[in-house]
């Protein structure tokens, strides 16, 4: 039997041109699928040199996942968001670690999840009037067309505009804009100054949802029903939580400073 198996393999090796070794290798093993994605914003490697690889934390947390599922993560060179979301989109790279959903990436990703859920709440100058009529709501302009970020400023019957938050910051001290819709992670992006004049109103924030965004075409999309059904399933654990995008530690904040608008995942 075994004399059997051995001509069987060098028939195959032969007919395929292949060396006998690599023959051998590939008996009984199926490649999986994969997807190249860019980890910028993981909290516990953001602060790693620019260039480097991310090697721990939410990265090894989603390449077992991926692993689960029948595929193969492999990391893209740590660079600045804004620069991750423009290769995706360009054509560079196969996904991103962390995104919101718009209807422009929509046409180029798949987001699957969502992994973690967080919260925008509304921001005013301190002092200002609570209860204004048809205020002028400002949110990162990455971000204006998010479907819950529009029906919440609907919701307020306010005036929607999409900015910098540097210029949404000087907008707010100087009358021009009445609310700032963000999460608490946005808000610690303005300037210190800026932070100790901002009152947060009460109420439950708006959900906004952060997905693993895929390329449509990425070969690990053969994969997609269980990739989303992994990825679901653990964001309901309490081992998500300890990943989910929060205000930045000191440290973070100064690299986020110092990076241009649209950080943000």
């Amino acid at each position: 039997m075994f004399a059997k198996i051995c001509v069987k393999t060098l028939i195959v090796a032969a007919a395929l041109g292949l060396p006998l070794s690599l023959a051998h290798a590939q008996e009984g093993t199926e490649a999986r699928p994969s997807c190249r994605m860019y980890f910028t914003q993981s909290w516990d490697d953001i602060n790693a040199p620019l260039g480097s690889y991310p090697t721990s934390g939410f990265y090894q947390k989603l390449k077992t996942i991926f692993a689960d599922a029948g595929a193969e993560l492999i990391a893209e060179p740590f660079v600045p968001w804004t620069r991750a979301v423009e290769e995706v989109m360009r054509g560079k790279g196969q996904g991103l670690s962390m995104a919101l959903e718009t209807p422009s990436r929509a046409e180029k990703l798949a987001f699957l999840g969502p992994i973690f859920t967080n919260k925008w709440y509304k921001y005013i100058r301190r002092g200002a009037n609570p209860n204004m009529a048809s205020p002028t709501v400002g949110v990162l302009r990455t971000y204006a067309d998010l479907t819950p970020i529009i029906e919440a400023v609907e919701a307020m019957n306010g005036t929607l505009i999409g900015m910098p938050y540097e210029r949404l910051g000087r907008m707010l001290e100087e009358d021009r804009v009445d609310v700032i819709l963000a999460s608490e992670y946005g808000i610690s992006l303005l300037l210190d100054r800026r932070q100790q004049q901002l009152e947060r109103l009460p109420g439950e924030g708006v959900d906004v949802h952060t997905y693993v965004a895929i390329k449509h075409d990425a070969p690990c999309m053969t994969r997609k029903a269980e990739l989303n059904a992994a990825l679901s399933t653990w964001a309901k654990t309490d081992d998500a939580k300890t990943y989910s995008v929060g205000p930045p530690n000191a440290q973070n904040l100064t690299i986020m400073k110092k990076q241009a608008d649209g950080t943000t995942p």
